[in-house]
């Protein structure tokens, strides 16, 4: 079978000054014939080869771009549900936030109520109430020899409980003055706001020892009206019965309890 390289010398060969003869020729001519149909077939096969690799490719892209389009909605798929996370991790940031807040609020109750019952026990140790309690087993003994027996329990600048037992044994009239140990007053004094202490004021039995020796009988009618005021560094009771001429009598106590604060009221209009 001719090829490309045995058919060129040949035809070269022709050109020898017309010293060719027909057969010469006619062979150039077949063989370049033969050469043609076989780069023909060769040029064929070439081409169908070429057109199943370019369909085989197509093949190939088309299953590439369908995996690429498959992973595309995935993405997409993932992004979506990365998303929806997202939302949901937000959602629950906010309710972790939310729960958060009220457990805070929960723990400054707790706080407060826990220093609050440690404060109406008396006892030491919270963060922004301090309990106090003083008292004495002996009483105060002034002029005329009036005593008072006193315990004042509280919080500090907040209230305080003021138990106390007078015992008179003359008969007197006029205010009572007892001196208070300086912690103890400036405590309760730093509770009541001076301008009202003086309208500060109460109704309490007056009763008698000595009717109580006499006739076993502890309860009489005697109400008098009482006001009480802090001030230099003691306690004073104005004690007032118009019917008995606000003399107190011999064996007369007053044996009560009272509670109070004072906020910062404005009464003057």
């Amino acid at each position: 079978m001719a090829t490309r390289a045995t058919v060129e010398p040949k035809i070269a060969a022709i050109n020898d000054k017309g010293n060719n003869t027909a057969l010469e020729v006619r062979t150039v001519l077949t063989e370049l014939l033969d050469f043609s149909d076989e780069g023909l077939i060769q040029n064929n096969t070439k081409t169908a080869n070429l057109e199943v690799r370019t369909n085989y490719i197509e093949t190939i892209n088309n299953q590439q771009n369908t995996s690429i389009n498959a992973i595309n909605t995935k993405i997409t798929n993932l992004e979506t549900r990365a998303s929806s996370i997202e939302v949901v991790n937000n959602q629950q940031n906010t309710s972790i936030n939310t729960i958060n807040t009220k457990i805070n609020a929960i723990d400054s109750i707790n706080i407060n109520q826990t220093d609050r019952i440690i404060a109406l026990e008396n006892k030491s140790g919270t963060s922004s109430l301090t309990p106090f309690h003083f008292w004495k087993p002996d009483p105060i003994i002034i002029a005329n020899n009036v005593s008072l027996w006193y315990s004042f329990k509280g919080i500090e600048r907040q209230t305080v409980n003021f138990t106390f037992k007078i015992r008179v044994t003359e008969n007197i009239s006029g205010p009572l003055f007892f001196p208070l140990d300086d912690e103890v007053y400036k405590t309760i004094n730093s509770i009541l706001e001076p301008d009202v202490q003086e309208d500060l004021s109460f109704v309490v039995a007056v009763n008698n020892s000595e009717n109580r020796v006499s006739t076993g009988n502890i309860y009489n009618p005697r109400i008098w009206t009482a006001y009480i005021k802090f001030e230099d560094k003691g306690v004073i009771f104005n004690l007032f019965n118009l019917q008995e001429k606000n003399i107190l009598r011999f064996g007369d106590e007053i044996f009560t309890s009272i509670h109070f604060h004072c906020p910062e009221f404005k009464f003057n209009f």
